[in-house]
């Protein structure tokens, strides 16, 4: 009985807060003891929070849903990576003096709109350490992500109640850095 009472505990379907038991056709008070489990949170795990300190204020999301990845609802930027990558590097970014290497990814908002904002930066180096590339390119890279213009923001082809509507996505622009220089840029 032990092991069964246990299985009951791990298989609790939270979201309409019935045992599993009545899931499966087991009745609940045959068990001496129910766990309850904190609900889910509210936003998905990667949502980016407004951050008053580096967000502007302006910035309008465009529904109270949990904003999907930019390839669940093709999200893209007008004439492709092609042009992406011409508009990032149309002029000369400074490099290291180091010897850095590794990724360097820009993750932020488009809304519906075609609007970007809500820019976080993440680091790694080339063993996918946490690390610190130059000041001066970190700046460089977020200003020029920031300025581009000419984003489509996403649909959602699926069914239901959101199908065929234009929504908010998230969107990441990942820098290969080999020796203080980019040398890719991916999506």
């Amino acid at each position: 009985m032990k092991p069964y009472i246990s299985l009951l505990k791990l298989l609790y379907w939270v979201r309409g807060g019935l045992p599993a038991g009545l899931l499966l056709g087991i009745d609940p008070s045959a068990v001496a003891q129910h766990v309850v489990l904190p609900p889910l949170p509210v936003t998905n795990v990667g949502d980016i929070a407004y951050d008053s300190a580096t967000d502007r204020a302006s910035f309008q999301r465009c529904g109270v849903y949990d904003a999907p990845q930019y390839y669940q609802v093709h999200t893209s930027y007008a004439g492709g990576m092609t042009a992406l990558r011409q508009r990032l590097l149309e002029k000369p970014i400074p490099f290291s003096q180091t010897t850095d290497s590794g990724y360097l990814t820009i993750r932020f908002l488009v809304n519906c709109h075609g609007q970007t904002d809500r820019f976080r930066v993440f680091q790694v180096n080339s063993t996918y350490q946490p690390t610190q590339f130059s000041a001066v390119l970190v700046a460089e890279l977020l200003r020029r992500t920031r300025a581009l213009a000419g984003w489509q923001p996403g649909y959602y082809s699926g069914q239901g109640a959101l199908h065929g509507q234009v929504l908010d996505s998230y969107y990441h622009l990942v820098f290969k850095i080999s020796h203080g220089r980019i040398v890719d840029i991916l999506p």
